[in-house]
């Protein structure tokens, strides 16, 4: 049998799209998939609530019935070690879909003079919706309705939301490390996607998530002029990312982890969402992260 090696690294939304990357190796190449943590990634603290640790989530690898390498997996790991130098790396010379998607974001190619046949290793971000499946993105509520159960206050939230209601979130923390690759959305973009969502229907509340709410104050502020604004605060990553599939209608920006709660929204596809065109600094116009019937923001931030 076939064999993926796929290196997993990124904080949950990238962890995700890796494996859901694996999970269409294994639907339509047939492959064995093993997702290896090469860069010796922590085990998330599944209770913690710290947003700027990009942490490894092996109860997701599990659950999705993937086997699983670490340093600390002993004689198979050394074994792996061994055999790594010469694994070739995995291109889909022939799959349409993964060519869109390399310009920006692409995986690593290398064929070793003298390789093994049948295992590859495999590397990349594969940050497209094409990759997803309806039966992996199935999986991945069934997950979260077992893993997560929410704390009171964010239950009354839950219970609050109704169609009418709009999730928002601001990505700032690692991003504002890296310039030159993340474009940073401010009260603008929102304004903008607010406007086009209450257009089709009236906005309740407007429920803000970020990772650092410090920094968008000002954003807030100006939000707060025209819209009824409730933060939510206080919840594990797993809270925050269940709450946020709970809803309808979205403004995002450039956080996967964002993009993954509304693909998972228990709304299916029938939802709102509007996202920026150019998530990204680098990118072509073939990129492929967002689902067809998803609002694609033109323009600058």
């Amino acid at each position: 049998m076939k064999c993926a090696c796929i290196t997993i690294m990124g904080g949950l939304g990238n962890q995700l799209y890796q494996l859901a990357y694996a999970d269409y190796l294994r639907r339509t190449h047939g492959y064995r998939c093993c997702i290896i943590n090469e860069f010796g990634i922590n085990q998330a603290d599944i209770a913690g609530k710290d947003r700027t640790v990009r942490s490894l989530f092996t109860n997701l690898i599990e659950f999705f019935g993937f086997t699983y390498l670490s340093p600390e997996s002993g004689s198979k790991w050394s074994f792996y070690k061994k055999i790594y130098p010469r694994l070739k790396f995995f291109e889909e010379r022939d799959v349409a879909v993964f060519l869109s998607n390399k310009s920006a974001l692409p995986p690593l190619v290398h064929t070793p003079k003298l390789h093994l046949p049948f295992i590859y290793r495999v590397r990349g971000y594969f940050q497209s919706h094409k990759y997803l499946s309806p039966e992996f993105i199935e999986k991945l509520r069934v997950f979260l309705e077992r893993t997560v159960t929410l704390s009171l206050p964010l239950q009354r939230v839950a219970d609050d939301v109704t169609e009418r209601s709009v999730a928002i979130h601001f990505r700032r923390g690692d991003f504002l490390k890296y310039p030159e690759l993340y474009n940073i959305f401010g009260a603008e973009h929102y304004l903008k996607g607010l406007e086009i969502l209450s257009q089709e229907q009236d906005i309740d509340k407007v429920y803000v998530f970020s990772d650092d709410f410090q920094a968008i104050e000002v954003d807030l502020s100006i939000l707060s002029e025209k819209y009824e604004l409730h933060r939510v605060e206080g919840g594990t990553v797993y809270e925050d990312f269940y709450l946020l599939s709970q809803f309808k209608r979205y403004v995002l920006a450039g956080s996967t982890f964002s993009w993954w709660s509304a693909f998972c929204s228990v709304h299916g596809e029938d939802v709102d969402v509007v996202v920026p065109q150019r998530p990204l600094k680098i990118g072509t116009p073939n990129d492929s992260y967002f689902p067809p019937h998803w609002h694609l923001l033109q323009g600058e931030i």
